[in-house]
């Protein structure tokens, strides 16, 4: 069932495999991975396939940019919004917003949790190459969380759009805090209201090996694009809840890497 964890199936498996994503079911959720997997196969796609971070994060904005078309399809109107963090998360969804920006989707909107020519490297070229290219960004204002993504992703926020959660991965391991936590709020608030959210890697703010919410604040999500692996929290009721339906990115790991980890 949408919404209530693993996809089991797709129309076009071959069109989603050509865009970066995988299709995986509940009774197959395939390779489980812990957060400190994760950490060892970045080191590993670096070390012995030669793969550098930025290829990485070029391919996994490429399957969260699928991901998010896959949401836009039957709404006739709508922008997406995409609220991206310093790090490597945040970076996945700057590539996601110039993909999605330069095919032609209207209404493509970043807001930065830091200003992003304070963003250091990949995440901070990813930043560069957004701009670069058009996109409408600005950093959020601490003092007014609600008027600031009202004011940028206006369009998101309402029934035909989709936001973005790229604000933390895998390695987060403490609460969100103020004033994220009035970001996770407005996200909610705004999924009540039809917008649909989508989370890339794991929901902000959930334990990425238990499923449950960091000091009992997470991102709850339509779907989620988590990159090259299901991860361990995932398959806990608590991660079921705040995942929502579940499509695992394709970021060019050989699968045996994966499995090897």
């Amino acid at each position: 069932m949408e919404g209530e964890g693993y996809s089991e199936g797709v129309e076009d498996e071959e069109a989603a495999m050509r865009d970066g994503l995988w299709w995986r079911c509940d009774a197959d959720p395939g390779v489980v991975l812990s957060r400190e997997q994760v950490r060892r196969l970045d080191r590993l796609a670096e070390e012995r396939l030669g793969m550098s971070g930025l290829v990485l994060m070029e391919n996994a904005s490429t399957a969260v940019a699928a991901g998010v078309m896959r949401l836009l399809e039957g709404r006739e109107e709508g922008g997406v919004l995409v609220v991206c963090g310093g790090g490597n998360n945040g970076g996945d969804g700057l590539g996601a917003a110039r993909k999605l920006h330069v095919r032609g989707v209207e209404g493509v909107r970043v807001v930065l949790l830091k200003d992003g020519a304070a963003m250091a490297g990949d995440a901070g070229a990813f930043a560069r190459m957004c701009a670069g290219v058009g996109v409408a960004m600005e950093v959020l204002d601490a003092g007014d969380v609600a008027g600031c993504l009202e004011r940028a992703g206006g369009e998101a926020g309402a029934s035909g759009g989709v936001i973005v959660d790229a604000m933390f991965g895998t390695g987060l391991d403490r609460a969100l805090g103020a004033p994220l936590d009035e970001v996770v709020g407005w996200m909610e608030a705004r999924r009540g209201m039809g917008a649909r959210v989508l989370a890339v890697d794991v929901p902000s703010g959930m334990d990425a090996d238990t499923g449950e919410a960091l000091g009992g604040v997470a991102v709850r999500a339509d779907a989620t694009v988590t990159l090259a692996a299901v991860k361990r929290g995932m398959l806990t009721e608590a991660g079921r809840a705040r995942c929502g339906e579940v499509w695992v990115g394709d970021i060019g790991v050989a699968r045996w890497l994966v499995e090897e980890v």
